[in-house]
């Protein structure tokens, strides 16, 4: 048996996210591969015929995850479509997270959601409804950090996004 050598890992899947369509049909779920080039994670969406066990890549640009169904046909997801690198001023941009849509039966993906926040999580409530979960640094600022502090207060400790 040889050892593990870390250049292994590239050879492995990791499979998350997985969300049945609302009438059990479908599985979408994330795969994501370790990439040496990108110094970091690819991650794209697939789905599961669950009555026969097929299953075929659903996206394809490495930054997807974080699906859930709209409908028996559509599904959104989170990705970084819009490479945030750095403004013609030189500065970042600021935080956002955006959410794609895209038909299982094929097609582009198109934009459907955009919050100026950085998104940790998704729920679908109904109704077009949606709870978020959004990182945020709560407790005093020291000096140097004042800007960034959110300091938790009572009835103001969450927001509402129409």
């Amino acid at each position: 048996m040889n050892t593990v050598q870390y250049t292994d890992l590239y050879q492995f899947n990791f499979l998350s996210d997985v969300q049945f369509s609302p009438d059990g049909a479908h599985a979408i779920f994330t795969k994501s591969n370790a990439s040496e080039a990108k110094n970091g994670y690819v991650s794209e969406l697939w789905l599961l015929n669950t009555a026969d066990g097929t299953y075929r890549r659903l996206t394809t640009g490495g930054e997807e995850r974080g699906a859930f169904w709209l409908d028996e046909n559509t599904v959104a997801f989170v990705s970084d479509r819009e490479k945030k690198g750095k403004d013609a001023a030189g500065k970042k941009p600021e935080k956002k997270t955006t959410w794609y849509k895209i038909s299982i039966d094929g097609g582009e993906a198109e934009k459907f959601l955009q919050i100026d926040e950085k998104i940790a999580g998704i729920k679908v409530l109904g109704e077009g409804k949606y709870l978020v979960v959004s990182p945020q640094k709560c407790g005093e600022a020291s000096e140097k950090d004042e800007k960034s502090a959110n300091t938790a207060q009572e009835g103001k400790d969450f927001y509402v996004f129409d």
